[in-house]
């Protein structure tokens, strides 16, 4: 049978966690903001420290070497799922991290004439952290490549240390001899080394997923009011359509722009235009379902996508608006003004091309801002006073 000493394998842990510390150093270096790196490169430095302590314990397996090394191995895996919470925006668990650690010492300490029992201790340790992460992950980002990969890893490598508990069990049961299970905690102690180094490199495939998806949603963000652009709007007209075609169900555009904002920014300058612009988005994105879209098209005008909607809801979410419109005044240059805007909703229509429902949807802002201006004159005509 092909044989594995647990000296070789600490050295190998050791050179391990040389080798990845370097990696996340980079990683922590070049992305000093995402303390997920600074935990990460912390985990695989604690984890080269603890490699070294297990080296010093020779092969007779000194007990203070042992129980250290082991110690600091638990808390270097600590910092795996502490640095998925701050991946998470998640502050905390480094007070737990440390008690959970020094709880794991002094059980082996307790235990310091029973190998077999600090055995299971240092590997109940491991496993509770690493199931720790492997929920955490599939709890967050299970849809993720760099979450699955990172998950399934934190899973072999507990599979493992599950092996190495039921080993040591039977045991002190003497069901199985010591040198047969020394063979399978050497395979089972170089499981979970391969699975570190893969689900550091799932890590770092979620590090560059997160860097996309922040490049993604600058790139259909609208800069001045943060609601999403053209062409995000187009990006998701074209999705609700293959939606609507595969599930038979149909979706609602919105397009609006507001009235006179020429004569605003003429009146109160560009820079309480933008304001305007912003305050507008703010209250319409407010108004809108979790799955709605808003967005800014260019110069005032704004669409929205209604996923699944019908025109009738359209048309109510329609008159929401602008009931809030007339709640809301804006001040601009110390007076109080009120906002109104002229909106067109259309509904999709099953092989309708996108271009005919736009058209559709302008139209009917255009008739809605003719009627709207009509209003405007005829409410500013002088009203004749008797004998006049």
């Amino acid at each position: 049978m092909f044989h594995l000493d647990f000296v070789t394998l600490y050295a190998v842990i050791f050179l391990k966690g040389t080798t990845i510390s370097i990696v996340w150093c980079a990683f922590a270096l070049k992305y000093r903001t995402d303390s997920a790196a600074l935990n990460w490169f912390q985990a695989n430095l604690l984890s080269l420290l603890g490699g070294a302590v297990l080296i010093s314990q020779g092969a007779q397996g000194r007990f203070w070497p042992a129980v250290f090394g082991n110690t600091i191995i638990v808390f270097a895996f600590c910092h795996y799922l502490i640095g998925l919470r701050r991946f998470n925006d998640c502050a905390g668990g480094r007070i737990v991290a440390i008690g959970f650690s020094l709880c794991a010492f002094f059980c082996m300490v307790i235990f310091k004439d029973h190998d077999r029992i600090r055995s299971i201790i240092y590997a109940t340790g491991q496993t509770t952290v690493m199931a720790s992460c492997a929920y955490y992950l599939f709890a967050n980002w299970h849809g993720e490549v760099g979450a699955k990969v990172s998950s399934a890893a934190f899973v072999g490598a507990s599979l493992g240390q599950i092996l190495v508990i039921i080993g040591n069990i039977c045991v002190i049961a003497n069901i199985i001899s010591f040198s047969l299970f020394y063979q399978l905690a050497s395979f089972a102690l170089l499981c979970t080394i391969f699975c570190s180094s893969v689900w550091n490199l799932g890590f770092a495939i979620m590090m560059v997923e997160k860097l996309q998806n922040g490049l993604s949603r600058l790139s259909e963000t609208d800069e001045l009011t943060g609601v999403a652009n053209r062409r995000a709007f187009y990006r998701l007209l074209t999705l609700e359509e293959q939606r609507a075609l595969a599930s038979n169900t149909t979706f609602s555009v919105i397009v609006t722009d507001l009235d006179q904002f020429k004569a605003i920014n003429d009146t109160y300058g560009h820079a309480e235009g933008d304001r305007v612009l912003i305050e507008f988005s703010r209250l319409v994105a407010d108004m809108v379902g979790p799955r709605d879209l808003v967005a800014r098209l260019g110069g005032d005008e704004f669409g929205i996508v209604l996923p699944s909607a019908e025109r009738v809801e359209a048309l109510e979410l329609v008159n929401q608006i602008r009931g809030s419109l007339e709640k809301n005044e804006v001040e601009l240059a110390g007076q109080m003004i009120s906002l109104s805007a002229s909106m067109g909703a259309a509904e999709w229509e099953p092989g309708e091309p996108l271009s005919d429902l736009l058209n559709k949807a302008d139209s009917h802002l255009y008739a809605d801002k003719r009627s709207r201006a009509q209003q405007r004159q005829i409410h500013s005509l002088p009203v004749k006073r008797e004998g006049e």
